[in-house]
């Protein structure tokens, strides 16, 4: 990836959407279309690209595992061990009320 900026082809917008889609990681998108992540992120939001948000029912095994581990563990590990999104995880913890940090 070069530092200058090129403009993004329909066959570029075409492969954004379908990897974008089938849940590719962005860094990975990014590779593939030969620019950087934020240049991804960008192009996804302003052309309202997003990828499918299956439901995720939370168990007891996994409200478990965050109690225990939410003020401790990084958001990205427990969302990659829970099976959902850092995001998914943050307001999961905010509805149970925990914090991130020290314990009093």
């Amino acid at each position: 990836m070069s530092g200058a900026r090129r403009r993004w082809t329909r066959a570029d917008q075409e492969e954004l959407e379908r990897l974008y889609r089938a849940g590719l990681p962005t860094p990975a998108i990014a590779e593939r279309l030969g620019r950087t992540a934020a240049a991804v992120c960008v192009r996804a939001s302003k052309t309202g690209v997003s990828r499918p948000r299956p439901e995720h029912v939370w168990t007891v095994a996994d409200v478990r595992l965050l109690r225990e581990r939410y003020r401790d563990a990084t958001t990205d590990v427990l969302a990659e061990r829970i099976g959902v999104t850092p995001a998914a995880v943050r307001e999961k913890a905010r509805q149970l009320g925990l914090r991130k940090g020290c314990r009093p």
